[in-house]
């Protein structure tokens, strides 16, 4: 636990223990948890405040927060709907917002859980929470650009191609600039197969145009020029997506593979010794050790 939110409920205890009835404490409380995540306690704090003033609309509207990031989202609406009542300066479009980014936020931390153990049993719970929760993040902001990419990242894992093109696809509408979605929908038509290298390509080079130091966008292109036997370009990108990102261990591999399948095994160990010394027990990296070893453990 951090220190400064550690003694922030230190201080707020010390204020509430002199001064049980005071709402404006418990709720300030309660905002402390709801920070930290620990929304039981949020919300007998709010509850206690709401009850020492049922005016509180700063109170009805964080416990609203604490109901909606448990799921609860009847009761979030209407203590959000009694806040406004109460308080006609707070804007439901402007709750909807803050909370929308919340789940986002949950469902893009759910969405790199799933893909940094997706090996273990029961993992696919991650990826029903990220699908929940940037459902809900579109649900309550309708033109939230972040949220439709992360659920297009979302069907992409699931193999639901055309919705992550559609999620994608709205995602750049709403936001034309947005390099991250040029570069996912680029792999969604990647994934497809030859018929689709094009397409792939033409939205790596935006993502790159938007942000030239792009270097995942760098290295899908790669990949896809690989896939085309474009092997020069395929190599030219995999340096600049190592120019950009020096530590990032699968283009060294990558172009490693590239360098040995057509025969230049000089450069492949070069790359493998790079790659080795970021991270020797990657297994990628030991199987491009077989590989320039004459251990042909995959063409």
């Amino acid at each position: 636990m951090p220190d400064g939110f550690f003694n922030a409920l230190v201080d707020l205890t010390k204020a509430i223990l002199p001064r049980p009835k005071n709402a404006a404490y418990h709720n300030m409380r309660g905002f402390e948890y709801n920070v930290k995540g620990n929304y039981d306690k949020a919300l007998t704090e709010f509850n206690k405040a709401i009850e020492l003033d049922p005016k509180f609309a700063e109170a009805y509207r964080h416990r609203g927060d604490a109901y909606e990031l448990t799921g609860e989202y009847d009761k979030a609406f209407a203590d959000y709907t009694h806040a406004i009542e109460l308080h006609p300066t707070f804007n439901m479009a402007e709750i909807n917002q803050k909370v929308a980014r919340k789940h986002n936020e949950r469902g893009e931390t759910h969405y790199k859980e799933y893909c940094t153990t997706k090996y273990h049993p029961g993992i696919e719970q991650y990826i029903e929470k990220a699908y929940a929760e940037c459902a809900r993040a579109i649900q309550l902001e309708p033109t939230f650009a972040e949220a439709y990419n992360n659920r297009g990242l979302v069907y992409s894992l699931r193999s639901a191609y055309d919705k992550a093109i559609n999620d994608f696809n709205m995602a750049i509408e709403l936001n034309p600039n947005y390099a991250e979605a040029y570069n996912n929908r680029g792999r969604v038509y990647q994934s497809l197969g030859k018929s689709e290298c094009t397409k792939a390509i033409d939205n790596f080079n935006i993502a790159i145009e938007l942000n030239p130091n792009y270097a995942e966008a760098y290295k899908n292109r790669a990949m896809t020029y690989s896939e085309m036997l474009n092997i020069d370009k395929a190599i030219a990108d995999l340096t600049l997506a190592i120019k950009a990102n020096p530590s990032d261990v699968s283009a060294y591999v990558y172009r490693g593979v590239i360098y040995y399948n057509r025969g230049d095994i000089g450069k492949a160990k070069d790359d493998y010794e790079s790659a080795k010394d970021l991270d020797p027990n990657n297994l990628p990296v030991m199987a491009l050790r077989m590989m320039i070893k004459g251990k042909t453990i995959f063409k």
